[in-house]
């Protein structure tokens, strides 16, 4: 979370202190290694950022410190809880795109409510349902599982209500003076066209409420 880091210590002190814990660098090789891992996730002016606190940073650019600290020790296996929760679309995108790199040398588990970061990066999926593992497979496999149980139906707007009692709804767009309607569940009408296309949304619905 953004508020593992220390507010009172300078971002580049914190990040020597990872390498003090973790190497037997020198204080100056320290001080570069910490410097070029700030560049290392496009951290831009590293010298700049070095002397800042945390709170004169991003949301986005916190959250790529603290994974340059946790990367510091060299970990086989790395935990990340809601890595992307609270960033605008740029940032979500810059820090997907820089787990997928970390994530060729070690094993990355990502804890997250975040579809979109799943559908990006994920190998394979592990569903949790109070505390109990209900699906493990591949993202494919999870979404050709789920294929069967969802459809598409144009209303009106004033049928919706009606329909929201009846189905699970997973997405919801405007058609011309219609909406389109994406159901997910069991026992569902005919789909108005081919060629659905299903994501884990609708994976993550159909588990948790049918599976």
């Amino acid at each position: 979370p953004m508020s593992a880091m220390d507010p009172t210590m300078r971002i580049g002190k914190q990040v020597e202190e990872c390498l003090r814990v973790h190497t037997d660098l020198s204080a100056q090789e320290r001080r570069q290694r910490a410097l070029q891992a700030l560049r290392d996730v496009d951290l831009p002016n590293a010298e700049e950022v070095y002397q800042k606190y945390p709170h004169q940073m991003s949301g986005g650019m916190r959250q790529r410190i603290l994974l340059v600290q946790a990367l510091l020790g060299s970990p086989k296996v790395l935990l990340l809880d809601e890595p992307t929760a609270g960033l605008d679309p740029e940032e979500r995108i810059r820090i997907r795109n820089y787990i997928s790199a970390i994530a060729t040398e070690r094993i990355v588990l990502l804890a997250t409510h975040v579809v979109s970061d799943v559908e990006s990066i994920a190998e394979e999926i592990l569903l949790l349902r109070k505390g109990q593992l209900i699906a493990r497979d591949t993202p494919a496999a999870l979404v050709d599982q789920t294929r069967p149980f969802v459809s598409e139906l144009l209303c009106l707007p004033e049928e919706l209500p009606q329909i929201q009692n009846q189905y699970r709804i997973s997405n919801i767009s405007q058609y011309g003076s219609q909406l389109l309607l994406r159901l997910v569940g069991p026992n569902l009408p005919p789909p108005c066209f081919p060629d659905i296309r299903v994501g884990l949304d609708e994976v993550y619905l159909y588990f948790m409420n049918w599976k």
